[in-house]
Protein backbone atom coordinates (compact mmCIF):
# COMPACT_ATOMS: atom_id res chain seq x y z
CA UNK A 1 0.00 0.00 0.00
CA UNK A 2 2.94 2.53 0.28
CA UNK A 3 4.04 2.24 -3.12
CA UNK A 4 0.07 2.34 -4.86
CA UNK A 5 -0.73 5.87 -2.79
CA UNK A 6 2.24 7.67 -4.19
CA UNK A 7 1.82 6.10 -7.80
CA UNK A 8 -2.01 7.13 -7.58
CA UNK A 9 -1.37 10.70 -6.49
CA UNK A 10 1.02 10.78 -9.71
CA UNK A 11 -1.49 9.28 -11.99
CA UNK A 12 -3.90 11.97 -10.17
CA UNK A 13 -2.00 14.68 -10.61
CA UNK A 14 -1.18 13.94 -14.39
CA UNK A 15 -4.73 13.36 -15.12
CA UNK A 16 -6.10 16.86 -13.77
CA UNK A 17 -2.98 18.46 -15.54
CA UNK A 18 -3.66 17.00 -19.13
CA UNK A 19 -6.61 14.99 -19.45
CA UNK A 20 -9.48 17.09 -17.35
CA UNK A 21 -12.32 15.66 -18.67
CA UNK A 22 -11.06 12.41 -18.16
CA UNK A 23 -10.09 13.19 -14.41
CA UNK A 24 -13.65 15.17 -13.89
CA UNK A 25 -15.01 11.64 -15.22
CA UNK A 26 -13.22 9.49 -12.65
CA UNK A 27 -14.20 11.72 -9.79
CA UNK A 28 -17.36 11.70 -10.54
CA UNK A 29 -18.34 7.96 -11.36
CA UNK A 30 -15.95 7.28 -8.22
CA UNK A 31 -17.10 10.17 -5.80
CA UNK A 32 -18.42 7.67 -3.25
CA UNK A 33 -16.22 4.64 -3.66
CA UNK A 34 -12.72 7.12 -3.33
CA UNK A 35 -13.60 7.65 0.02
CA UNK A 36 -14.54 4.46 1.12
CA UNK A 37 -11.03 2.69 -0.11
CA UNK A 38 -9.26 5.98 1.35
CA UNK A 39 -10.15 4.97 4.97
CA UNK A 40 -10.17 1.14 4.78
CA UNK A 41 -6.86 1.07 2.86
CA UNK A 42 -4.73 4.36 3.28
CA UNK A 43 -5.62 5.59 7.09
CA UNK A 44 -3.62 3.19 8.96
CA UNK A 45 -6.17 1.03 10.73
CA UNK A 46 -5.69 -1.77 8.82
CA UNK A 47 -2.96 -3.84 10.01
CA UNK A 48 -1.52 -7.68 9.87
CA UNK A 49 -2.35 -7.59 13.81
CA UNK A 50 -6.21 -5.98 13.55
CA UNK A 51 -6.52 -8.20 10.31
CA UNK A 52 -5.66 -11.39 12.40
CA UNK A 53 -7.67 -10.42 14.79
CA UNK A 54 -10.94 -9.86 13.40
CA UNK A 55 -10.50 -12.75 9.95
CA UNK A 56 -12.43 -16.04 10.60
CA UNK A 57 -12.41 -18.80 8.26
CA UNK A 58 -15.58 -20.60 8.26
CA UNK A 59 -16.85 -23.89 6.30
CA UNK A 60 -20.22 -24.30 5.48
CA UNK A 61 -21.35 -27.56 4.03
CA UNK A 62 -24.45 -27.97 1.95
CA UNK A 63 -26.18 -31.41 2.12
CA UNK A 64 -29.22 -32.05 0.17
CA UNK A 65 -32.29 -33.23 1.63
Amino acid sequence: MHKLKPSGEAIWAYLSDNRRFIAWLLKFFLRKKLPKVEKKYFSGLRTGATFAKYKNYRLVQLTRR
